[in-house]
């Protein structure tokens, strides 16, 4: 919010530097991101006046200008063809600084000296509005009572000090110039000066403009002043440096009014013109489908059913707090108009701008907030701009029409209950006094306390935001830290979940994969991709109740989609290899849910307000390219869990979306974590990936508990150990890992055990296969004999044919 010091002048005496006006308002919290001095846009620039012109020795389209710059007397070089002898002129001397940001210095022009230059329009950045008449590609010719010397900032009306102040978002009254003032007033001890209202209205018009507010929730508040005998011109200079000073350009007195009371009040305005609203009647509605209205930049909008419009009894005559049109706006013609302030709903505001790709200061000031009472302050404002600048006489009362006007409200608290949210001593009086000073009527009776809190104050609610109020008008310094009443030291360390997801983390990144980062949001047509059934329980989505789109309408069950997007976008990005890991949460909705009525997700179930669906961290891993296959997935699947102290057991199963007998779910203790195998060729197409893609899925909700335990650490084995082969031929449908998983029980001394060879083939009957296993024996106290391995040997192999019929194979 830029805030101009004499604009806020005229709410409050300011009798401060600055600089110590920046330290107070800081100290209050507010924060001021730059404090512009205008001045400083131009430096060492002066009016100057020619006293004689002569031609160029050596260029015949220059000119030599003697110019009296009032403390001296200097020479120009220039080219400029609307000079004369006389002429007062902008000159910009050696070490010049102008507006447009150029730096000017001495030097020779084709041989001659020339000590700065003459300045126009562009180079001041000033219009023909600003100097009417002017020359727009000459140098400019100033008033001949501009006096030699004179200050070219002094001309430009450069003469203020701006503070750009950043307005907190529970602030939007701040996103004013009174609203500052107040601030300011309360830092400074000073009192804000109230409005005077000297207008009269005159009698009613024959016929007054009738309005009808058909959607009171989207406009709780309109109020219309029709002003007759207007006589449009240009506003005077203060209002214009003023507008200027804070980015707005100037149009002419009415419209610069609406302008200057939405800087001042905060209060966005608009005026139509009388004769030009059809059937003499304002309505406020929902636009119909399709219907089109020319705003004030020259562009049709098409506009939707939720977008509010101000109509007359034809057409939309202006989006609702957002940009008036053009077939009603002011012109120089108009002798009658109808001033509006109203209240709009500022998410609705949020929503049309987006929609229409269309912002405005009004349509900014809506969006933070405008408060109850500021539409009848800023018609009152205009009304007496109007009377001040003799532009118009008020017609008749104003149209009044609300849901429901001003509320009083209170907040009762006492000394001892800010003293203890603040934590430190704050007597009554005090309090009394900084709320008052900030126009929070505040009276006390026994020990408790009473505020009326203004209408612009919405953000004041109870005791916490009335200490929070005193003590950034007393100073935050006056919080002195100290231990907690019921503070004790606790032991600090990191959650289980925490470093078993670094942990995991780590360790796929130690394996080569990289690490992505997706939306939790997918589009109900991945689970077709996925090849689920329609009763698929993974279908059971939590649907998004506002999704910006079809393709995030939905709370994933599952990450493979988003994994597999990953893949597809490598690979269209001509990646011929690589490895992807992501840890995030997966989403399914609890027991009592409902229906959407979303077409887009209409095979998904949002979650009752009561409940919030289910959050299950996940690791998943995918893989493609040269040398990847299932098992050097299931290898670096197994080196995490190796590294998180954990050890993954395997069992064929089938999944619709991953290949026939390439396919397994992990199991960790015996219990069901995920699923690893090759993605299905048809979900690989319907990702238009050339390449076989390995993916793997597992919770890691269901490993905090027992991931990276303390680690049992054992000395280096003093004894050799003894490697024995094993192959044995069982049925196709048995896994290598049951296999392992009967040696390991059976076999008391065995120290490792691993697959290096399965074989079908020649010398293998039909339906059956070879599996051989490496294994290692060792004893921690002594070195085994023969005769016991071959025991151990025994053993295994009756335990393998008992349980699995297997055959030692020949």
């Amino acid at each position: 919010m830029k805030a101009p010091l004499n604009w806020l002048k005229d709410f409050v005496d300011i009798d401060i530097a600055p600089a110590e006006l920046e330290k107070k308002f800081v100290s209050a919290g507010f924060e001021i991101e730059e404090i512009i001095n205008q001045r400083d846009a131009v430096k060492n620039t002066v009016a100057g006046q020619i006293t004689a012109i002569e031609k160029h020795p050596n260029a015949d389209k220059l000119f030599v200008c003697t110019v009296d710059v009032g403390f001296k007397v200097v020479q120009i070089v220039t080219n400029a063809k609307n000079v004369y002898a006389g002429a007062v002129v902008p000159v910009a001397l050696d070490g010049a600084l102008l507006p447009s940001g150029t730096k000017i210095s001495a030097g020779e022009l084709r041989g001659v000296r020339s000590d700065g230059m003459f300045t126009g329009l562009e180079e001041l950045k000033a219009t023909d509005e600003d100097f009417p008449g002017a020359d727009p590609d000459g140098v400019l010719i100033l008033s001949p009572s501009i006096a030699p010397g004179t200050d070219i900032a002094d001309v430009l009306g450069l003469d203020d000090i701006i503070f750009d102040v950043s307005v907190t978002a529970n602030r939007p009254d701040c996103n004013s110039i009174l609203g500052i003032a107040r601030e300011i007033a309360a830092v400074t001890g000073k009192d804000v000066k109230p409005y005077a209202f000297t207008y009269q209205s005159d009698e009613e018009p024959a016929d007054p403009v009738k309005v009808v507010v058909e959607n009171q929730i989207l406009c709780p508040r309109y109020m219309a002043q029709t002003v007759k005998n207007v006589k449009i011109k240009p506003s005077p200079e203060y209002i214009k440096k003023r507008l200027k000073a804070v980015g707005i350009r100037p149009i002419n007195n009415i419209v610069d009014i609406t302008n200057y009371v939405l800087t001042e009040i905060g209060q966005p305005m608009h005026a139509f013109d009388r004769f030009n609203i059809g059937g003499n009647h304002i309505i406020v509605r929902n636009a119909k489908k399709d219907e089109e209205v020319v705003t004030l930049d020259g562009k049709t909008r098409t506009l939707e059913e939720s977008v509010l419009v101000i109509c007359d009894l034809a057409r939309p005559m202006a989006v609702a707090g957002i940009m008036g049109g053009t077939d009603s706006g002011i012109n120089v013609g108009t002798v009658e108009i109808v001033f509006e302030s109203a209240k709009f709903a500022r998410d609705n505001i949020r929503r049309s701008s987006k929609a229409l790709n269309l912002r405005s200061d009004s349509s900014a000031r809506f969006e933070k907030g405008i408060d109850f009472s500021a539409q009848e302050l800023g018609l009152k404002r205009a009304l007496q701009l109007v009377h001040e600048l003799e532009c118009g006489t008020v017609a008749g009362a104003p149209v009044d029409i609300a849901t429901d006007f001003v509320k009083e409200r209170t907040v009762s608290f006492t000394a001892a209950a800010v003293s203890k949210i603040l934590g430190i001593t704050v007597k009554a009086d005090k309090i009394m006094e900084i709320l008052n000073g900030l126009g929070i009527k505040t009276v006390q009776s026994g020990k408790l306390l009473t505020s009326d809190i203004p209408e612009y104050r919405e953000d004041l609610e109870n005791a916490n935001d009335i200490a929070e109020e005193v003590i950034r008008l007393m100073g935050y310094d006056k919080i002195k830290s100290k231990l907690l009443s019921k503070a004790q030291q606790t032991i600090g360390g990191a959650s289980n979940s925490y470093r078993t997801d670094t942990a995991a983390r780590n360790a796929a990144a130690g394996a080569g994969f990289s690490e992505t980062v997706t939306y939790s949001f997918i589009s109900p047509k991945a689970f077709d991709l996925l090849r689920l059934s329609a009763d698929d329980a993974l279908r059971n989505a939590v649907g998004i109740r506002n999704p910006l789109g079809e393709d995030v309408s939905i709370m994933r069950t599952v990450i493979l989609p988003s994994a597999l997007a990953v893949v597809a976008s490598n690979i269209s990005k001509f990646n011929k290899e690589a490895r992807f890991f992501e840890i995030a949460k997966r989403y399914s909705p609890k027991a009592a849910t409902v229906k959407t009525a979303s077409k887009a997700a209409k095979n998904t179930k949002i979650p009752s307000q009561a409940e919030l669906p289910v959050e299950e961290q996940t690791l998943v891993l995918t893989a493609y390219g040269e040398g990847e296959s299932f098992f050097t997935l299931k290898g670096a699947l197994d080196r995490i869990a190796g590294l998180l102290g954990l050890e993954f057991s395997y069992r064929a199963k089938v999944y619709p979306f991953l290949h026939d007998g390439r396919s397994a779910e992990v199991l960790f203790n015996g219990v069901h974590i995920g699923y690893i195998g090759e993605v299905h060729p048809e979900t690989q197409d319907a990702y238009g990936s050339p390449f076989r893609i390995y993916a793997a899925e597992i919770s890691l909700e269901k490993l905090y508990d027992k991931a990276l335990e303390v680690k049992k650490f054992a000395s280096l084995p003093k004894f050799p150990g003894v490697a024995r082969d094993l192959a044995v031929v069982v049925e196709d449908g048995t896994s290598a890992a049951e296999l392992i998983a009967v040696i390991k029980k059976t076999a008391k001394l065995l120290e490792s055990i691993g697959v290096f060879d399965v074989y079908k083939g020649t010398h293998i009957a039909e339906g059956f296969k070879s599996i051989a296993f490496g294994l290692t024996f060792r004893h921690p106290e002594r070195t085994l004999t023969d005769d016991e391995i071959a025991e151990e040997m025994t053993v295994v192999l009756a335990a393998l044919k008992k349980g699995f019929g297997a055959e030692l194979r020949k």
